[in-house]
């Protein structure tokens, strides 16, 4: 709209031949910057929301990578405290074993002397 204002008011001034083509090129050319810019503007603008989007993503996955990394470590804490359980039970296990070879080991020992002594 406004190119053709201005188009049509260069036409009507008389004797400026010359001077209004060239007037009429440089504000054609004018207007084509003035486009260009708004269109650098948006892609400016664009860029900086999705920059900003991006930044924001990159912050949610990092603390979910904090988070994830925290539960692995806990993860891992109960698997060595479960082990080291396993490891405690089996060795109670094995000691209570020696113990119970070592009460039937006294307790024939003392069934064969109750039976030495009957047969005295």
């Amino acid at each position: 709209m406004t190119l053709l204002y201005l188009l049509s008011y260069l036409s009507h001034i008389p004797g400026e031949g010359l001077c209004c083509v060239g007037t009429y090129v440089l504000i054609v050319e004018l207007l084509k910057s003035e486009d260009q810019v708004e269109v650098v503007k948006k892609q400016a603008e664009n860029q900086a929301k999705e920059y900003a989007r991006i930044t924001e993503s990159e912050k949610a996955l990092q603390k979910k990578l904090e988070t994830l990394t925290n539960e692995l470590d806990e993860e891992k804490k109960k698997a060595r405290d479960f082990d080291n359980l396993k490891k405690q039970a089996s060795q109670q296990n094995e000691e209570y074993m020696k113990l119970t070879d070592n009460y039937q080991e006294l307790l024939l020992k003392h069934e064969n002397r109750n039976e030495d002594k009957k047969n005295d």
